[in-house]
């Protein structure tokens, strides 16, 4: 139990030490030439919003699938909800227990 509230803490004060660190990162004012500047640009808005993507995924499809009764993505008897992605999913016939 003590471990675990140590490891939380120090995860924690590790993610806050980020905080100054991309203020000092964010003084740099030039990196290099203006595309390089310009892709890295672009990189940071794509991943900023891939992570936000995924964080509302992560949390609405659960709350969605409830919503709807569970079973969400599957209603019909097929592949118990798994997307077609996985396999035994949507292309297959779900066993009868």
């Amino acid at each position: 139990m003590v471990w675990h509230i140590v490891v939380i803490v120090g995860l924690t004060a590790l993610a806050g030490a980020f905080i100054p660190l991309g203020g000092l990162l964010a003084r740099v004012e030039k990196i290099g030439s203006d595309w390089l500047e310009q892709e890295f640009r672009h990189f940071l808005i794509a991943l900023g919003g891939g992570i936000l993507l995924g964080a509302v995924t992560v949390v609405l499809i659960p709350q969605g699938q409830e919503s709807m009764g569970g079973g969400a993505i599957c209603h019909s008897g097929y592949s118990h909800g798994r997307p077609a992605v996985f396999p035994g999913g949507a292309n297959t016939r779900a066993q009868a227990p």
